[in-house]
């Protein structure tokens, strides 16, 4: 499985769970609960994957990481090519190396008018959060078993929270990060403020 495959099936896998749950019909709660239960469990094993793959001895194997040219560079940070622009990137490029290019990345371009990428990445931290994120998934999915009031549509919404969060510890375009935050949003205020407790009309507001 590739870099690109790997990180897009990680929020992809859910919010295909969560448009799949919309075609059961609405009487077979089990059957819902036990998809989404599967979905989230299918996200969990993709994140150990994903640690695996970042662990693994091909992305420490301490190959000599390769260096951008100058005009990629300059094109990347969208900068003129000039005589002091290649001289300044010249000593960036020999005091920052680029990464091994078998790194947790995928860099692809997506609105190239504004300089939009999709734009994936994992470094430790955003691997600790995302399994953290699917472990934690898991186990909020067994506890919502419990639920009884419009089961189709809470377990779609958790399914699509859920992947708003892989993508936002992923995202390293900002407008990227952008879209993937204001959609996490949508969910979590409805999943607050319908099947909360006590208050949750204001604490979905809030």
């Amino acid at each position: 499985m590739s870099d690109d495959m790997l990180l897009s099936l990680l929020w992809f896998v859910p919010l295909a769970g969560s448009l799949g749950v919309l075609f059961f019909p609405r009487k077979a709660a089990s059957a819902i609960r036990w998809t989404a239960l599967s979905v989230t469990i299918v996200t969990f094993l993709l994140t150990l994957v994903a640690y695996g793959r970042y662990v693994s001895p091909n992305a420490a194997s301490g190959k000599a990481p390769l260096q951008v040219s100058l005009r990629d560079r300059a094109r990347a940070n969208t900068l003129p090519i000039t005589p002091e622009t290649d001289s300044t990137l010249a000593a960036a490029a020999q005091a920052t190396p680029v990464a091994p290019d078998d790194d947790l990345v995928v860099r692809n371009t997506w609105v190239p008018y504004f300089n939009i990428q999709y734009f994936l990445g994992l470094d430790g931290i955003s691997l600790s959060l995302i399994i953290l994120t699917g472990l934690v998934s898991v186990l909020a999915c067994l506890a919502s078993f419990s639920i009884e009031k419009q089961v189709k549509g809470y377990f779609s919404l958790y399914l699509l929270l859920l992947s708003s969060m892989m993508g936002v510890f992923m995202a390293l375009d900002m407008f990227l990060f952008y879209v993937f935050f204001e959609i996490m949003l949508l969910p979590m205020y409805f999943l607050i403020g319908v099947w909360g407790g006590e208050n949750r009309e204001y604490a979905a507001i809030k």
